[in-house]
């Protein structure tokens, strides 16, 4: 199956009353970064990955301000499976980095990552 993504995200204010914000930052996400590839294996889905000087970086769309191991295991595994030493979690206002299960990921507030891409 497929995922959907408006070339606006202005759009989707104009289409939902009430529009879910995680949505519309994922949305936001995959237009600002060019990317044209997501993963899905069973239960688990990596939003985005993009392609980097030939190389596969992750990236999961996580805008809250209180992320949890649990929230980005998807990230952990896809990082697994694929044998990638680091991805990308963007958050609402979260900025580090932390190594899980001998993966680095690093968790970039939105508006850093909209200013980076």
């Amino acid at each position: 199956m497929k995922k959907l993504y408006l070339s606006s995200t202005t759009l989707l204010f104009s289409l939902c009353e009430e529009p879910d914000y995680g949505r519309v930052v994922e949305n936001l996400i995959i237009n600002s970064s060019g990317s044209h590839f997501f993963w899905r294996k069973g239960g688990f889905d990596v939003d985005c990955s993009i392609l980097k000087d030939g190389s596969i970086v992750p990236v999961e769309s996580k805008y809250s301000g209180n992320i949890r191991k649990r929230d980005i295991k998807e990230l952990i595994k896809f990082l697994k499976d694929f044998s990638i030493d680091s991805g990308y979690a963007v958050t609402k206002d979260t900025e580090t980095e932390e190594t899980m299960d001998g993966r680095q990921v690093v968790f970039v507030p939105l508006w850093r990552w909209l200013l980076r891409n």
